[in-house]
């Protein structure tokens, strides 16, 4: 009777397992429609249910082991046929727990793998948006922006500051021009000297013909210095009275930029 009573819970066991098998299939064909668990929900469940398909399996194994050392120490005939009974029925949900093994491992391998490559695709679409968002704000900020506004007043302004510029360019030609007026003055009056020099060393000398030519030449040399010399503070005169008007023609252009930020009217 106690032998009996052993193969009853062994096949019980087995029973059970194979209950647990189904249940594992169940819970892995229910994870393909994911309830609020998202992806990591399908993943967990298929492993959970592929695990306790697997333990059932192992649990089946060991009661057919048992069963089958009851079943060798059994002492009469008809204890051991319902042994070898009880064995064949657990030997028998023990294979279908082994059989029930690769579907779900290979379902919980598939369900795990599609979770994993949608989050991958996922991650990728929104990698490829972020930065095609930050492209459009680096061409943003390459394309300049134009200011209505500021170009009105740049328009008002533009004549009176070309004006300060020709003007300024003016200033400096002229003072340009004056400075080697002045330098080519006083190299004429060095060669006016050296002739005067040598006209007395030949008047002293008795050449006075050769002498007398060479100080009309000296004369002469000093009259185009003196020429140099004014036309140099001429034109440093008028670079002084075109340099003075500058700050009017600057004024003007504040004025006109003033005026043209007052009357601005956006563009419609």
């Amino acid at each position: 009777l106690v032998l009996v009573a052993r193969y009853g819970l062994a096949a019980g066991v087995a029973a059970e397992a194979q209950q647990q098998a189904a249940a594992g299939v169940r819970q892995t064909v229910a994870a393909k429609e994911p309830i609020g668990g998202g992806h990591g929900g399908i993943s967990a469940r298929s492993a959970a249910a592929a695990m306790r398909a697997e333990n059932a399996a192992q649990a089946a194994g060991m009661t057919v082991d048992m069963a089958g050392a009851f079943a060798g120490s059994a002492m009469g005939a008809n204890e051991e046929a319902q042994a070898q009974m009880a064995l064949q029925q657990t030997t028998m949900m023990r294979d279908e727990a082994k059989a029930m093994l690769p579907s779900i491992q290979h379902q919980a391998y598939a369900l795990a793998r599609h979770a994993a490559e949608s989050q991958v695709n996922k991650l990728k679409l929104e990698s490829d948006e972020y930065f095609k968002t930050l492209m459009a704000e680096f061409d943003a900020l390459a394309t300049p922006q134009k200011d209505p506004q500021a170009e009105s007043i740049a328009k008002a302004t533009e004549p009176y500051y070309n004006a300060v510029s020709t003007l300024t360019g003016m200033v400096d030609s002229y003072n340009l021009q004056a400075t080697q007026s002045l330098a080519e003055a006083r190299n004429l009056v060095g060669k006016a000297r050296a002739l005067a020099t040598t006209a007395q060393y030949e008047q002293a000398t008795g050449l006075g013909y050769v002498a007398q030519q060479h100080m009309v030449e000296a004369h002469q040399t000093i009259v185009r210095a003196n020429n140099k010399r004014g036309l140099a503070y001429r034109v440093r005169q008028l670079a002084d009275n075109v340099n003075s008007a500058i700050p009017s023609y600057q004024q003007a252009a504040e004025m006109a930029a003033t005026h043209a930020f007052a009357t601005f009217t956006p563009p419609t």
